[in-house]
């Protein structure tokens, strides 16, 4: 079944940016095609990121976007800053 996308992810994101060492959860539209979304997170250190995507709260998000047969694709970027400078 299709469900509104853009709303499970913004009810999701709002959850996740709760997350111990999240700094933001972002959600914006590609410019490119627009059933297309991107969704950025950024976290204090790299251990807390990666608790992260084994919480409850993660598998219900994946869950729920599998669910709305959206396609999803990861990936990690990494700055090579130190944000407690």
């Amino acid at each position: 079944p299709r469900h509104d996308v853009e709303a499970l992810l913004l009810k999701h994101i709002e959850q996740l940016n709760k997350a111990p060492g999240c700094l933001s959860y972002a959600l914006s539209r590609s410019t490119k095609s627009t059933a297309r979304w991107i969704v950025s997170g950024y976290w204090s250190n790299e251990g807390q990121m990666t608790d992260h995507f084994c919480t409850a709260a993660m598998t219900e998000f994946i869950d729920e976007l599998i669910d709305a047969e959206a396609n999803i694709a990861f990936a990690r970027f990494a700055a090579n800053i130190d944000i407690t400078a």
